[in-house]
Formats: C-alpha cells, sequence, structure tokens
C-alpha cells in the first residue's frame, strides 16, 4: 500500500507557512482582502486547524490504527473536540473571555496527546517514532511558551512572540527527517525479506540437488546390478 504520510507532511508545511503568517498578522502584508482580514481575526480557528492538519499526519505517520489502537481512538475523539471548537470559533459562537483559553487548551491538549501517541509507538520498538517524539517535544514546549505569553501569565517578548513559529518548522524539519527514517527502515525491512527469501529458497535448491545427487547415485547403482544380473543370466543360458 501506499504510504500517503508524505503528501499529508506537504500540507502540513503550508498549514504551518499560512498559520505564522496569520499568527503574526503579516498575512494582510500580503493578500489584503475580506478573506484574509477574516482570517487574521480568527487566527484561533487557524490553530485548530494546524492542529488538526498535525494530528492527521501523527496518524497515518505512526499507522496509529494497526500499531497504538488505544491511543488511536483517543486522538479521532480530539478530532472531534476540534472540529466542534473550531466551528464555535470560527462562527463566534464561545463567549469572548473564554475563546482563547478553551482554544489553547483543546490545542495543546491534543499536541501532548500526538506526543504521547509517538512515545509510545517508540517504546513499542517503532524505530522511525524517535524523530517524531523529538519534533512533537518541540512543539509542546514552543507551543507551551508560546500559549502562557498569550495569556499574560509571563512577559511578551520577541523569543515568546516568535516561540510558537520556531517551533513549527523545527518540528517541521524534524518531521522531514522522520520521514526518511521511516522510508530508510521500510527499505531495510523489505532488503531483509528479500534476503530471507534468497537464503531459502538456495537453501531448498541445495537440498533438491543433494536428493538429485542421491537420486542419480541410486540409478547408477541399480544400473550397475541390472548389467550384472543380465550378465550372469547370459552365462548361465551359454
Amino acid at each position: 500500500t501506499k504510504d500517503l504520510s508524505l503528501l499529508v507532511y506537504l500540507g502540513v508545511v503550508l498549514t504551518a507557512i499560512s498559520f505564522e503568517l496569520i499568527w503574526s498578522g503579516h498575512s494582510q502584508f500580503f493578500f489584503e482582502n475580506t478573506l484574509t482580514r477574516w482570517v487574521s481575526r480568527h487566527a484561533d480557528t487557524g490553530f485548530i486547524f494546524s492542529t488538526l492538519c498535525v494530528g492527521v499526519f501523527t496518524q497515518m505517520f505512526l499507522e496509529a490504527g494497526r500499531r497504538i489502537a488505544s491511543i488511536n481512538r483517543l486522538i479521532q475523539a480530539s478530532f472531534i473536540v476540534q472540529v466542534l471548537v473550531g466551528t464555535l470559533t470560527s462562527a463566534n459562537l464561545l463567549p469572548v473571555i473564554a475563546e482563547h483559553p478553551i482554544v489553547y487548551l483543546t490545542c495543546f491538549a491534543s499536541m501532548c496527546l500526538y506526543f504521547y501517541a509517538g512515545l509510545k509507538s517508540y517504546l513499542n520498538h517503532y524505530q522511525p517514532a524517535k524523530f517524531f517524539v523529538l519534533a512533537w517535544g518541540v512543539m509542546v514546549c514552543a507551543s507551551f511558551i508560546a500559549i502562557i505569553a498569550k495569556v499574560n501569565l509571563i512577559p511578551s517578548n520577541n523569543f515568546t512572540g516568535y516561540c510558537l513559529q520556531g517551533g513549527a518548522f523545527l518540528a517541521a524539519a524534524l518531521f522531514s527527517v522522520a520521514l526518511v527514517d521511516k522510508r530508510r527502515v521500510y527499505l531495510e525491512s523489505e532488503v531483509a525479506s528479500a534476503t530471507k527469501d534468497l537464503v531459502n529458497n538456495l537453501e531448498l535448491i541445495e537440498e533438491q540437488n543433494v536428493r538429485l545427487d542421491i537420486a542419480r547415485k541410486d540409478a547408477i547403482k541399480a544400473s550397475h546390478i541390472k548389467s550384472q544380473f543380465l550378465a550372469n543370466i547370459s552365462h548361465e543360458i551359454r
């Protein structure tokens, strides 16, 4: 089957770039229209959408349905919650004072779940997950710093202002490394499987050759016995 995680990863990268423009307010410098003004006023919806996209990538990259079925159900439940919260924020149905905390809590909880899913996969000996876990570790830390700065729990500065964007791009780079590593592991598995099949075939051929050699020797022996028998009969007749 084809691995679609690479295609989803490209979508994640585009989403990260778009969200960086929205989060920082730079989108209006490039596209000044009604849509970009609406998107800029609904940055929380973009945050939800970005988290949801990376969640889909997480699910596909880790092959969660097959490797970590119990956690996969939690990831699917988080998708439903994110879609619900995103719909409410885009429709301005959440109280203004509660909108940011709800969005941030939903996204951060989902990121922690993705991190846990990667860690669980790695502990279950899924080697490509090691860079994935590192990527989500960076993303969770960067998101935590950005969120507590947004709610004024720490002073806002250039570091806190661009921490989330920097973490997102670093995580995207680590995701690309994880994809390459996943492909490497897959190819090594294919080579090992082909080598095993080749060894088994060689052993089977060798076994067949031994049997043929034994059969050949038995045929030669039978031919000698037959020749000796005919010689004896001929001598008796004479």
